[in-house]
């Protein structure tokens, strides 16, 4: 991670395991073409593209205490630095029930390149770019270090942090259980066949 690891600086890291019965577990083989896409609202730049943020910043006219461009008077630091969500409230019950069909937390390589670990072969996952408003941490970001499409796609999470897989058939109702539980759900787009692949409709 550039700007992170330098001489004579030493990480220390934690990090947490857990286990899953054979009979829950959720690894994308029940993904079929008619399946629907949700993506849920993340807090910001969670565990992916503080590299990028940092440079950006470091090139930028503003400091940490100057407000977000583009935002509802936030200061910059406190968006770039807000803590990373946890969705196991709302999400594992749906799991647990048997409700999704895969779920992608949306870390390096963005959506797509999370989103495509639980594809099985023969299903293409289309989303739509513009399924959802991008917030104004990734917007200023992307217009201040003039970040190419790809590039943000790959290196952020764009708003979405947890993306969920569930049949044509449950995806309305699994969307209101999780706006009822407080969380912003977005219908991101569906699976289709083809190749195991995600492509994007739009800019």
């Amino acid at each position: 991670m550039p700007d992170t690891y330098v001489p004579g600086v030493i990480d220390v890291a934690g990090c947490m395991l857990g286990t899953v019965a054979t009979g829950v577990l959720l690894d994308g083989s029940r993904v079929r073409p008619g399946d629907v896409v949700l993506g849920l609202a993340g807090s910001g730049l969670h565990t992916n593209g503080y590299s990028l943020a940092r440079r950006v910043l470091a090139s930028s006219k503003h400091s940490l205490a100057d407000a977000l461009p583009g935002g509802t008077g936030e200061r910059l630091g406190d968006a770039l630095l807000a803590p990373h969500r946890w969705y196991g409230p709302s999400v594992l019950p749906l799991a647990q029930a048997g409700r999704i069909r895969a779920m992608a937390h949306v870390t390096g390589g963005g959506i797509a390149g999370n989103l495509v670990r639980v594809l099985p072969e023969g299903c293409r996952a289309h989303l739509s770019a513009a399924a959802w408003p991008r917030p104004a941490l990734f917007r200023w970001l992307i217009a201040e270090g003039a970040v190419p499409e790809d590039d943000a796609r790959s290196a952020m999470n764009l708003g979405v942090g947890l993306v969920l897989v569930a049949s044509a058939e449950a995806a309305t109702g699994i969307a209101a259980d999780l706006a009822a539980a407080g969380e912003t759900v977005w219908r991101l787009g569906e699976i289709v066949p083809g190749s195991r692949t995600v492509e994007w409709n739009g800019p």
